[in-house]
């Protein structure tokens, strides 16, 4: 059995980097080769999550981002656009901004749901020299 990094609820920045995907998978416009993939397969690789959960989200009648899906877009597999327009390159610009949104977003919700003790910015910022030389010693030993 796999087991899945990401489950649960959706976060806002994993609902902006699905739209994000879904553009650009729609379009054809993807950097990654994913010739004959199901935009349900490529949607649960990129987010770390079980096909299910995707299917449950795109689900016909439901909201992504404040739209109504009106269509099930499960099944729609990909297809290669021929030639990039400015417009392309910017929705993939966007999605790469997305993705590290959405990266870091999902690494502090697994260290949420694990209870593992993180810094956040402002105590990484402040942390006592002798602290991190202790830090230091304590991973090196």
């Amino acid at each position: 059995m796999k087991t899945y990094v990401n489950y649960g609820r959706w976060t806002a920045t994993e609902e902006q980097y699905l739209s994000h995907l879904i553009a650009c998978f729609s379009r054809g416009i993807l950097e990654e080769n994913v010739s004959d993939t199901t935009l349900r397969q490529f949607l649960a690789a990129q987010l770390y999550c079980d096909p299910m959960r995707i299917t449950k989200r795109l689900r016909k009648g439901r909201t992504l981002v404040n739209h109504y899906i009106l269509a099930n877009y499960n099944r729609m597999t990909y297809k290669r656009a021929g030639d990039y327009t400015h417009e392309d390159v910017y929705r993939l610009n966007n999605l790469k901004q997305t993705r590290v949104v959405f990266e870091a977003s999902l690494r502090t919700k697994w260290f949420k749901t694990r209870r593992c003790g993180y810094l956040s910015m402002a105590e990484l910022m402040t942390t006592d020299t002798d602290d991190a030389r202790d830090m230091d010693t304590t991973f090196v030993n």
